[in-house]
């Protein structure tokens, strides 16, 4: 169901912001061969690349997220969880803190990590709540400056977020931003 309803979110945006976007998803559940492989689908109205860990671990967040940043083919990444939509409104949100962001670290070299995204459910369609932990912008830099997640939570639920975000927080030359209700 997240699938699909993720699918339908990315194909309501406009072909000119699909076209400013690379469209990754890590499964970190799906039984396989590999400890990992990647696979390409053309669904609906895009490509995905699909990567899939193959040891089903519980909540083994930290090992698919620190798999996405090595794998991500972008310098920047937008993560979100499974059931987080993103409208187009918050993507184009995304760009123009990418291009502050870009002549922010021409300046004074600090990396910056987004936070506090309004998310919207993949299964309450359209009911705005709270921010969620798992939706950051970042540089792959500021993720690895930052330690990256520690895998050693695998197996807890909730642990994850708020961890990375309190060693980002102390890490040199990387700045936690909250994007506020303003923006969002």
């Amino acid at each position: 169901v997240f699938f699909s309803n993720q699918v339908t979110s990315w194909c309501s945006w406009s072909q000119e912001l699909r076209n400013k976007f690379v469209f990754m998803i890590v499964d970190e559940g799906s039984p396989g061969e590999e400890s990992a492989y990647r696979r390409y689908h053309h669904i609906g109205c895009l490509d995905i690349i699909f990567y899939a860990v193959g040891v089903d671990l519980p909540w083994n967040i930290g090992g698919a997220r620190n798999l996405a940043f090595y794998v991500a083919p972008t310098e920047y990444v937008f993560m979100i969880d499974c059931d987080i939509l993103v409208t187009p409104d918050i993507a184009g949100l995304s760009l123009r803190l990418l291009k502050e962001e870009r002549a922010h670290n021409a300046k004074d070299g600090t990396r910056n990590i987004y936070i506090h995204f309004r998310r919207i459910y993949s299964n309450e369609t359209g009911v705005a709540r709270r921010p969620h932990p798992a939706v950051m912008l970042l540089s792959k830099q500021a993720y690895w400056m930052s330690g990256g997640c520690d895998e050693d939570f695998v197996g807890n639920y909730g642990k994850t977020d708020p961890h990375f975000k309190w060693r980002a927080s102390r890490t040199n030359n990387v700045a936690i931003k909250h994007i506020g209700k303003k923006f969002s």
